[in-house]
Parts: structure tokens; C-alpha cells; sequence
């Protein structure tokens, strides 16, 4: 029993949790990487659906296909993070790291916030 108060207690506790306050991190980093990640995270806002499942609402479609009788999404946040790791593993970036690196990181947390179902990528269809 008290281990399911404590699962509650703390889901609750995440979805009160300030979600700004995660934004205050870059600051203390850099004022180049805050500034990139703020902007990575509008313009994702822009160009992406504005909610989950949202028909013919985003600029940008989204990755969807079927494989067999698997629905699989690529999230955009997904795609971001892959391209992320890519150029960091690299060491490859435009102009300066925190400024690219911001911006993509911008994006990924856009796709994991702004979204319920940013954790389901593969769905099987009936």
C-alpha cells in the first residue's frame, strides 16, 4: 500500500514541478546556450502540432509508417536527440556548440513536455 502512495506522490509531485525552472539551468551555463535552447523550443512550438494527435494542425508532418502490424512515430523530439548525439559524437556543429547544441536541445525538450504520448514510438495496430 505504501508503495503505491509513494508512485502517486511522486507523479504528482512531477507534474506540479515548475517546468520553467528546468530553464534556469542554461543560465547558469551560458547565456548563449539559454538563449539558444528558448529558441529551438519556439520555433519547434510553431512548426509542430499543437497537441497530441493533432489532425492537420502542425506545419511539418509527421514520421509515422507501419511495419507489419506496428504503428512506429518518430517523434521530432526523437529524430533531434539522434541528430544530437550524431554531431556531438562528431564533435560536428555550426557556428558555435552551445548555440547548436542549445537549439537542438531546444527542440528535443519541446517534443518531451508539450506532449502526453512524446514516450510512445511503437503502437501495435488492430
Amino acid at each position: 500500500m505504501t508503495d503505491l502512495s509513494l508512485r502517486i506522490k511522486a507523479s504528482y509531485t512531477w507534474q506540479r514541478f515548475p517546468k520553467f525552472a528546468l530553464g534556469l539551468v542554461p543560465w547558469l551555463i551560458s547565456i548563449e546556450l539559454a538563449v539558444s535552447l528558448f529558441v529551438g523550443y519556439f520555433i519547434s512550438v510553431v512548426f509542430a502540432g499543437s497537441r497530441t494527435k493533432a489532425k492537420n494542425r502542425s506545419k511539418v508532418p509527421s514520421v509515422v509508417f507501419r511495419f507489419r502490424q506496428y504503428r512506429i512515430h518518430l517523434h521530432h523530439w526523437l529524430l533531434f536527440l539522434s541528430v544530437m548525439i550524431t554531431a556531438m559524437t562528431l564533435h560536428f556543429f555550426i557556428l558555435t556548440p552551445f548555440l547548436f547544441y542549445g537549439f537542438l536541445g531546444g527542440v528535443v525538450a519541446q517534443g518531451v513536455f508539450h506532449y502526453e504520448d512524446w514516450r510512445t514510438i511503437v503502437e501495435k495496430v488492430s
